[in-house]
């Protein structure tokens, strides 16, 4: 038994960061345990503690020397296993455990996960052991991301059980996790409402289009019995309906107006991002599409639609960076970092509450992951520097928003404007257009104006519009 190669190996014990020694300690006295009551357990027990030290390395060896053990302590597992607590176990501190449990959240942690940090930190906290399933039941529902899930807990009220609340986020997040499947490539839309209760819309694609989409909303009140399908007026008989001869200037069909055309109510998924009353000012997202993001020896890739960079993104200013393919966006006013890309730093930032929650166009939570601090260093740049980012669960690419670009100096405003006399002189050729001008054909020729965000040049314009185009 001696003899075996495998089990002179045995468990390592890891010294190499200071940082969650005692923990480490805990799980390798465990390995050790298993062994010497398995595989070792006809061995002496003088036998089994050289296996130890063994295994302890030679900080362990160093801690052994400083004992000064007699010789039958020597002998003894147990006297090595009280020293080595003696050394390595910190001081309990139960108001900070405390205080750590009640500030929990389970942000990026699974939920496994959380319920075991929990754990933990009731133990650490040392409350009496009858109100364990208490306090895990309570900072479970306090700290869970899904608000659908703490209000489902809340009607239940005191017979609520941990078990029950358990079950109810263990179906919610099989839920989410099937909806983010079933939602790949499809088109979202998200609402911000801000202090007025007035939407602001701005887009994040998950499909490989730059279009905008367009969104139009009936009104509640309307009906398809209230109203003619042809003219939008009150119902009346087709042969007396104005619009039954005419032709549609969306779709070029006959029987109807252009603003009852069916055509345009194509339906957007929709997600409701609410901003709490004392949020002034919402933050824009422009157009952003998923961009592969393993490309080799990329520097910039720029066009009409998109510009990509490959920045250096880390933890902290001397942390380990990872190499990251980002979108510079000029309508964005904020910057975006995916959760897959925030699982990649290490160790993880710290996350802080964001200040946006996220529905579903049918009420389902999307729970926020948050906002922290990362550090980022573009090519040019000889230093990083320490940028705010909102961490969500979205499929697409990072993003560098407008006012973090203009200071990293990955994106320069020009502000002149020059004008082309000769496009004023009679003899210029005017372009043909094709009849009718279509919102499609407007979109594709003048791509360049309804791209981002920014005013025209000159004095103020009045534009009407026709209500029946």
């Amino acid at each position: 038994m001696a003899g075996s190669t495998g089990l002179l190996k045995g468990p390592t014990m890891d010294w190499s960061s200071n940082e969650g020694l005692y923990s480490r300690y805990k799980l390798w006295k465990q390995q050790c345990e298993l062994l010497f009551t398995g595989p070792l357990v006809k061995v002496e027990e003088k036998i089994q503690c050289k296996y130890l030290m063994y295994w302890a390395g030679e900080r362990g060896l160093e801690l052994f020397n400083s004992w000064g053990l007699s010789a039958d302590a020597e002998k003894s597992l147990k006297s090595y296993w009280t020293n080595f607590e003696n050394a390595l176990k910190p001081q309990s501190n139960e108001l900070m455990s405390a205080w750590e449990l009640h500030e929990l959240k389970q942000g990026t942690m699974s939920i496994e996960e959380f319920i075991t940090k929990i754990r933990n930190h009731i133990k650490e906290a040392n409350y009496p052991a009858d109100l364990h399933e208490r306090f895990l039941r309570d900072h479970f529902v306090f700290g869970i991301n899904s608000s659908r899930v703490r209000k489902e807990c809340l009607k239940e009220g005191n017979s609520l059980t941990f078990n029950r609340a358990k079950d109810l986020a263990k179906s919610e997040e099989s839920a989410e996790r099937q909806l983010k499947i079933m939602g790949q490539g499809e088109v979202h839309t998200i609402r911000k409402h801000g202090k007025q209760g007035k939407p602001v819309v701005s887009q994040y694609k998950a499909e490989k289009s730059t279009q905008p989409t367009f969104h139009r909303q009936s009104s509640d009140k309307e009906t398809v019995h209230s109203t003619c399908l042809g003219c939008g007026k009150n119902t009346h008989p087709r042969s007396k309906c104005p619009a039954k001869d005419v032709t549609c200037h969306y779709c070029h069909r006959k029987g109807h107006y252009a603003k009852v055309c069916m055509k345009k109510n194509k339906k957007v998924n929709e997600l409701a991002a609410e901003l709490p009353d004392n949020i002034d000012d919402v933050l824009f997202l422009g157009p952003v599409t998923t961009t592969p993001t393993n490309y080799d020896n990329i520097n910039m890739i720029a066009s009409k639609e998109k510009a990509l960079l490959e920045v250096k993104i880390s933890a902290s200013e001397k942390g380990v960076q990872n190499q990251v393919v980002c979108k510079i966006d000029s309508g964005a006013e904020t910057n975006i970092l995916p959760r897959s890309l925030y699982d990649k730093l290490q160790p993880h930032p710290s996350l802080r509450k964001s200040t946006v929650k996220l529905s579903a166009y049918g009420g389902t939570n999307i729970p926020t992951v948050g906002s922290c601090d990362v550090y980022v260093q573009a090519p040019a740049s000889p230093k990083p520097h320490r940028i705010k980012v909102q961490v969500t669960d979205a499929d697409g690419p990072a993003i560098i928003g407008n006012i973090t670009a203009q200071k990293l100096g990955l994106l320069k405003l020009n502000w002149s404007v020059k004008s082309d006399s000769s496009e004023c002189t009679p003899n210029t050729q005017r372009k043909q257009h094709p009849y009718p001008i279509t919102k499609e054909y407007l979109l594709k020729e003048y791509t360049d104006v309804f791209t981002g965000i920014g005013c025209f040049p000159g004095p103020e314009y009045h534009i009407e519009l026709d209500p029946d185009y």
